[in-house]
């Protein structure tokens, strides 16, 4: 009839013109409070175990990673891939660890983390029988799925981007009921609740407004852990820029303020039309009124879905017709409240689509370093 609000844990810890103006592309996108991703000298360069190919008709570089691949299956899922491999290849007299492959093979080095990187050539270059990125029934780490989304909007791999970003919406979404049903505030297999702060800062990145309401619910939900982020896979810290912190504890006390008026709603002393016990149903509602005051952890839940105050009322404190109105009550406050969202978190209006995002000024300030670009 409702639905079940499991209540969540709370952790503590295409044209030559294109290819003239992809080399932005290969200016590392910073992650929030995070290091600029830049390539090591040459000679301090190695072979990436997992990726070499003898047969590899190009090598890619990420920080001091090498990777031996083939630029036909990159360059069949990239567009921005295609027009770099399509560019002319300047020669270069520079000395590498892997010389002798340069002198057939050219070389790309990129501002992506080698984790990322990683990532992504095994959608498109799985080793095995099955590709990690495309299963039937997925439960993705959140370096897996930050990896997709962040080198496949970069790269407009729009195949692995729908993919990732499809698998968010399906966790971060719009629908209260969808919403209500999720043990926790991160989708399976992300394993931090602080990795919803890079959900946040996918979403900023790349302009898919409609994960922004439930993901930022979910850093409020963080108290303090929400300063200072996580540590990502490639040894960066992932933290939340100063104005969504500020929103986060702005909508944090609008929402906790939302619970409560949803708890004295909730407890009005008026019973159902159909009560057949009118004055025992109102002292029961006037008795739990009066005890709000040692509730307030109840009532000060920022998260509109948590367990419904309805379920304080056991057996014989009401009888069945003022229980059920009293259901009736908080889930229709509660979706009031579910409905302020976007307008709380400063997405009001928002499409799920990347063209309406308002981008923080601050958030994303692309290198300054210049791409390099491939050699022979």
């Amino acid at each position: 009839m409702f639905p079940a609000r499991a209540t969540r844990k709370r952790a503590r810890t295409a044209s030559n013109a294109a290819a003239l103006d992809a080399s932005h592309i290969w200016q590392g996108h910073n992650t929030q409070g995070a290091e600029e991703v830049k390539p090591a000298t040459e000679g301090a360069r190695k072979r990436d175990l997992e990726f070499w190919h003898s047969d590899g008709n190009i090598i890619l570089v990420a920080r001091d990673v090498e990777y031996r691949v083939y630029k036909g299956l990159l360059a069949d899922h990239s567009s921005v891939f295609r027009d770099m491999f399509s560019l002319p290849q300047p020669i270069t007299n520079a000395p590498s660890s892997s010389a002798l492959e340069e002198s057939t093979c050219p070389v790309v080095h990129l501002y992506d983390s080698p984790e990322d990187l990683r990532h992504v050539l095994r959608a498109y270059m799985p080793r095995g029988e099955s590709n990690p990125f495309f299963m039937t029934a997925p439960s993705y780490s959140y370096s897996m799925i930050s990896a997709a989304v962040r080198l496949g909007h970069k790269y407009q791999m729009s195949k692995l981007y729908d993919h990732a970003i499809g698998y968010l919406k399906k966790h971060y979404t719009n629908d209260y009921d969808a919403w209500a049903t999720h043990p926790d505030y991160v989708p399976a297999g992300f394993g931090m609740q602080e990795h919803a702060i890079g959900v946040v800062n996918l979403a900023r990145l790349t302009g898919e407004t409609s994960l922004l309401p439930t993901a930022l619910l979910a850093c409020c939900i963080l108290n303090e852990d929400i300063v200072d982020g996580f540590v990502r896979a490639d040894g960066t810290r992932e933290q939340l820029v100063l104005a969504d912190v500020k929103l986060c504890l702005a909508a944090k006390d609008r929402l906790v303020r939302e619970s409560m008026k949803v708890a004295f709603r909730v407890f009005q002393p008026f019973v159902a039309d159909t009560c057949k016990s009118k004055a025992f149903c109102t002292e029961s509602f006037k008795r739990e009124l009066a005890t709000l005051e040692g509730r307030l952890e109840d009532m000060a839940d920022p998260d509109p879905c948590e367990a419904p105050l309805g379920e304080k009322f056991g057996e014989g404190i009401l009888c069945m017709a003022c229980r059920f109105m009293v259901h009736q009550r908080d889930n229709r406050e509660r979706r009031a409240v579910w409905k302020k969202l976007p307008e709380i978190f400063g997405v009001e209006g928002h499409a799920s689509s990347r063209e309406t995002l308002p981008r923080l000024a601050t958030s994303h300030t692309p290198s300054s370093t210049s791409p390099t670009p491939p050699k022979a």
